[in-house]
C-alpha cells in the first residue's frame, strides 16, 4: 500500500510553509501549540498531495485557516476536491478565515474547543461515522491525474495550493 501522510517528495515543502506561515497561522499557533487545549497539534501535515494548516491526530481533525483565495470560484472547486479526499480518510475538517483569526482570536478558540469537546463526546462525534468509500476509489487519485501537477501561489496570504 502507498504511503499517504507525510511523504518525503513534500518534507522540504512542509518545512518551508512552516517556516513562513502568514500572520493569522501564527497566531492561532500560539493557541493551539504545546498541548495548549490537551491535545498534540502538528503544522503542515500532508495527506497524499494536500497539506493541512493543522493536525490533531487524536481526533483526526485538521483545521485550515483560510485567506480570500479560498472564496473564489476557483478556490472553492480546489477545497471540495481536497474535502472529498480528506473525508475519505476520515479526516474532519474545521475552518476559519484570515479576517476571524486576526480580529476574533477569543471567539475562534472558543468554538474550536467547543467542537473538539463535541468529537470527543462518543453518542454526537461524527467520528463514529465511518467512511463509505476508500479515498482510492476513483480511476485517479486528485493528486495525479495522468501527470505530476505543478504548485501555484494562493492569493495574499501566501498559502501555496496543489494545482489538480
Amino acid at each position: 500500500m502507498t504511503k499517504i501522510y507525510n511523504t518525503e517528495k513534500y518534507k522540504i515543502f512542509r518545512k518551508s510553509l512552516r517556516n513562513n506561515m502568514p500572520a493569522p497561522e501564527q497566531r492561532i499557533w500560539y493557541y493551539i501549540r504545546s498541548k495548549r487545549l490537551g491535545y498534540k497539534f502538528r503544522r503542515q501535515y500532508s495527506f497524499g498531495c494536500y497539506i493541512v494548516d493543522f493536525y490533531c491526530p487524536d481526533f483526526r481533525l485538521a483545521i485550515e485557516i483560510d485567506g480570500d483565495s479560498h472564496g473564489t470560484e476557483d478556490g472553492i472547486i480546489r477545497d471540495n476536491t481536497r474535502n472529498i479526499y480528506l473525508k475519505n480518510l476520515n479526516i474532519l475538517i474545521k475552518r476559519y478565515t484570515n479576517n476571524d483569526v486576526m480580529k476574533n482570536i477569543e471567539g475562534v478558540m472558543e468554538d474550536l474547543e467547543n467542537f473538539i469537546v463535541s468529537i470527543s463526546t462518543p453518542s454526537t462525534s461524527p467520528l463514529v461515522r465511518g467512511r463509505t468509500e476508500s479515498p482510492f476509489s476513483s480511476p485517479f487519485s486528485p493528486c495525479q491525474r495522468g501527470s505530476e501537477r505543478g504548485w501555484e501561489r494562493g492569493g495574499e496570504e501566501g498559502s501555496i495550493l496543489p494545482l489538480i
